[in-house]
């Protein structure tokens, strides 16, 4: 590339510097004004980097009025146990952390402590990992606990009864309807139902189950978000960023055709470094969590173009390249890295622009610090 042409696109590219303080991220922050969604992604979930840059942003939007809510991508459950075991200052620290897995990370450990101490932003889990875990059970105003208990029990684990699940299902959807749940417990039970019938569409013989009961996790996790949403306080919400894309099948997606142009995809991408990850292991994976390297971008790639900026971090709005002919307005090769390392990390061609209203540019990642004791799966 001509040095006039990397000066043309530097010139469309906004650096985030990186001071004592952390990343400064002051210039998004006018980019998400308007918005009552905003979908922050993460490329990797165990990379020190994007946390960092996602505790920032969500420290800048929490110090403007309206303070927003925080819904993370684990249950609602998982995410006020972990909450309350920081409260509780369990020890030793790795067990604050296990209902958020795969964020078990010392960085990780630092953000929700933060959110935890602070209480503001509010934080809530969106996802739909399991049902009500016990430790939380009783503290619902529900009719005969002890049944409840009972299906929950036989709902669990890897052969668990269809019969159980739709019995769990029917009774978690009759309690959401308990107008003497405060929001939290109604998110908890309503969850309940979602992930009944999430497993159920797992556990169907159909040859397309696995792709059904995606879109179903995406669909439940954008009403969980719209749930937490109102007219006067904005959501971050902070997931993946397959999840949080303007994909019509994701969770981001579904807010897009709810909200329009009021719901705000914030997606992150990066060059080299590594990450932490699960490994890949045919369908399934490993949860030990290793170190996995960033392959390097191929040629004409999303991230490949990127670099070609030549600035170490910077964000880049990508609404007004939308119906140019800039490359990043055309189909290309995207990096995604799931829950699992291990497999071809260039998957995917789709339209940058389409995906994501900003992207966030990490020239390179850091892998997490794991906290992980005796007991420790991951």
């Amino acid at each position: 590339m001509t040095r006039d042409s990397i000066q043309s696109m530097q010139a469309e590219a906004h650096p985030l510097p990186t001071g004592a303080g952390g990343p400064d991220v002051t210039f998004l922050l006018p980019l998400l004004d308007g918005a009552s969604v905003i979908g922050i992604g993460e490329p990797t979930h165990g990379d020190a980097t994007s946390l960092q840059l996602k505790q920032a942003l969500i420290a800048a939007l929490a110090n403007k009025a309206p303070t927003p809510v925080v819904a993370w991508e684990r249950g609602p459950g998982h995410v006020t146990e972990t909450l309350n075991r920081l409260h509780a200052n369990v020890a030793p620290p790795e067990e604050q952390m296990r209902f958020l897995y795969p964020w078990v990370s010392g960085e990780a450990h630092a953000l929700f402590e933060w959110l935890a101490r602070t209480d503001t932003p509010e934080v809530h889990g969106i996802d739909m990992d399991g049902p009500v875990p016990h430790t939380l059970f009783d503290t619902l105003a529900v009719p005969d606990p002890d049944h409840a208990r009972a299906l929950m029990a036989r709902s669990r684990g890897p052969e668990p009864e269809h019969a159980a699940l739709r019995a769990l299902e029917s009774w978690a959807l009759a309690q959401a309807r308990n107008t003497n749940l405060a929001p939290r417990q109604q998110i908890l039970v309503s969850s309940t139902a979602q992930w009944a019938r999430f497993r159920l569409a797992t556990l169907s013989d159909d040859p397309d189950a696995g792709r059904t009961a995606q879109a179903l996790r995406d669909g439940c996790m954008a009403d969980n978000v719209l749930d937490l949403a109102d007219h006067s306080t904005p959501v971050i919400f902070s997931a993946h960023n397959g999840h949080v894309s303007r994909k019509s099948n994701m969770a981001g997606g579904r807010l897009l055709e709810r909200l329009g142009e009021s719901y705000r995809a914030v997606g992150m991408a990066f060059g080299t470094g590594s990450f932490c990850a699960g490994t890949a292991k045919g369908d399934s994976f490993d949860p030990k969590l290793v170190v996995f390297d960033a392959d390097r971008p191929p040629p004409g790639s999303f991230e490949q173009i990127l670099a070609q900026y030549a600035l170490h971090t910077f964000c880049l709005d990508l609404r007004p390249l939308r119906g140019t002919g800039h490359p990043l307005a055309r189909p290309c090769l995207m990096r995604e890295v799931s829950l699992a390392g291990g497999r071809p990390q260039f998957s995917i061609t789709a339209t940058p622009a389409d995906l994501y209203d900003i992207v966030i540019w990490m020239e390179a990642i850091t892998p997490v610090t794991v906290r992980r004791g005796p007991d420790s799966f991951w």
